[in-house]
């Protein structure tokens, strides 16, 4: 039979084995949540788990060079807060039940170039999330002008996006809005040309449409409006010339359009 001794020992360090693995487990469950392929920057600003609103957010240092033409923005209406009512905006989700049972992965970014700030979230299809701005928007002073939402269902790399739209909490209307949907795209390069053009999925483009106002300068948000019809899957493809250089990038997207 063992000592009272060695039984105490072994009792003692099955504890401590416990703590440990119970701590292993949380910090694993912390680094999931959380993109692991940025590097946050250090202090409390740093992009990191945010237990209020159930979200990652912060500022991170940038490890990788600027995308030539990504989107940066999806949304159905404006975005607006006030900085001076410390607001709680709340996210709502369309219903993309359609598209499956995945959650609707959102993500809020800056829209200047070399202004590394990220949000990231899951929510549930048609669902709801809050995001206190206190935390870190306030504390770094993003204005509003300057912050990009959108949303997604399926991987990082096989996206179809979704439009989200967002209101100061306890300002929804009842109703929802009839406001249409609004894709913002951002060049790392100046452009000397865009157009855009879009389908149904499986269906002949639409005709070419000129964006007017170019030239665009490097980082500057280019707002197109994407046309309203019943609930389906848009192909968008944007095309965008550098300027004073002869290549053209593209870039080919799916978007859920809500009915209405």
């Amino acid at each position: 039979m063992l000592s009272t001794f060695r039984m105490k020992s072994l009792c003692r360090a099955s504890i401590v084995l416990g703590l440990f693995l119970g701590m292993a487990g949380e910090t694993v469950a912390q680094g999931e949540r959380c993109d692991s392929r940025i590097k946050p920057i250090t202090g409390t600003l740093g992009y990191s788990w945010r237990e209020q609103g159930q979200r990652c957010e912060g500022l991170y240092e940038s490890t990788v060079s600027a995308i030539n033409l990504e989107v940066v923005s999806v949304l159905k209406g404006n975005l607006r807060f006030d900085f001076e009512r410390h607001e709680i905006l709340q996210l709502f989700a369309p219903d993309v039940s359609g598209l499956g049972p995945n959650p609707v992965r959102v993500r809020a970014v800056a829209l200047p170039l070399k202004t590394y700030f990220r949000m990231d979230a899951v929510m549930p299809p048609s669902g709801a999330m809050v995001w206190p701005l206190g935390d870190i928007v306030e504390r770094v002073k993003l204005p509003v002008e300057k912050i990009g939402i959108f949303g997604w269902v399926g991987s990082e790399t096989d996206k179809i996006f979704v439009p989200l739209e967002v209101f100061p909490k306890g300002e929804r209307p009842a109703q929802g809005t009839d406001a249409p949907v609004e894709l913002v795209v951002r060049s790392a390069g100046d452009i000397e040309l865009l157009a855009w053009r879009t389908s149904v999925e499986e269906r002949k483009m639409t005709v070419w449409q000129e964006f007017p106002g170019v030239p665009v300068r490097a980082g500057q948000p280019v707002t197109l409006v994407l046309p309203g019809g019943t609930a389906t899957v848009l192909r968008v493809e944007v095309a965008a010339k550098g300027l004073n250089i002869d290549k053209w990038t593209k870039l080919n997207i799916r978007l859920f359009r809500p009915g209405g």
